[in-house]
Order: C-alpha cells, then sequence, then structure tokens
C-alpha cells in the first residue's frame, strides 16, 4: 500500500501546518474540544510523524470521555516520542479511567518518582484518587 504525501500533495509548507496547529490549539484552550479535534485530525493525515499532534488528539479524546480513543492516540504518542512525560500522565489517567488499574497504577508511581515537579503532583494526585 503506497502512503500518500498529503503535504506534498497540496503543496502546503511547514509554515502551514503551523497555522492549523494552532488554530486547533486556539480552539482547545476555548475549550472547544471537538472542533480542536478536527484540526488535529487533519495534521495527523498532514504530517503523521508529529507526536505532538497525537498526543493532543489523545488529550482531546480523554476530555470528551472517549477514552478507547484516547488511549490509541497516547500510545502512538509515546511510540513516537518515549520519554514525554505530559503523554504518559495522560495515559496514566485514561488508563484509569478505563479500568486498567494495574498498569495505570505502576505507570502513575514511576511518574510520581521523575524529577518533573508538576509530573510528580499530577501522578501523585492520580495515585490518590484511584487507590
Amino acid at each position: 500500500m503506497t502512503t500518500i504525501d498529503w503535504q506534498q500533495r497540496l503543496g502546503w509548507s511547514d509554515g502551514a501546518l503551523l497555522e492549523v496547529r494552532a488554530l486547533g490549539y486556539s480552539f482547545l484552550k476555548q475549550g472547544h474540544y471537538a472542533r480542536s479535534k478536527t484540526y488535529f485530525e487533519a495534521l495527523i493525515a498532514l504530517d503523521p510523524s508529529n507526536a505532538y499532534d497525537r498526543q493532543t488528539l489523545g488529550a482531546l479524546h480523554l476530555q470528551l470521555g472517549e477514552y478507547d480513543e484516547a488511549l490509541i492516540w497516547l500510545d502512538q504518542a509515546i511510540a513516537l516520542e518515549p520519554t514525554h512525560l505530559p503523554t504518559q500522565i495522560n495515559r496514566a489517567k485514561t488508563l484509569f479511567l478505563l479500568g486498567m488499574h494495574g498498569e495505570a497504577m505502576t505507570l502513575a508511581i514511576r511518574l510520581s518518582r521523575t524529577a518533573d515537579p508538576r509530573i510528580q503532583s499530577l501522578a501523585q494526585a492520580l495515585l490518590m484518587a484511584y487507590s
């Protein structure tokens, strides 16, 4: 199966992708998650190797209560960028919400021991909420 390079096919520059990403992020910040999701779905079609777009789409699905979809996108983002802690914390939360407590606990405990105090705090909050 041949993969189409949509960015090249459409003649879009990296600057155009940045503008679409900014629009999607703007809708996200305003709480228009479904609208934002559409932009990030398009971005993934245009730039499939971008971990940020995948993790953002996963976070949007999480926010919308679409936990199975969230996990798919978060796992894809982690495959592209395994050390991104915000993606991992969203994955831990998603696992808890899906009832996968063993895997979620293991991940949250590991994240509670990171050097990043914000991630530590979020992980500890998850552990307290789901213990």
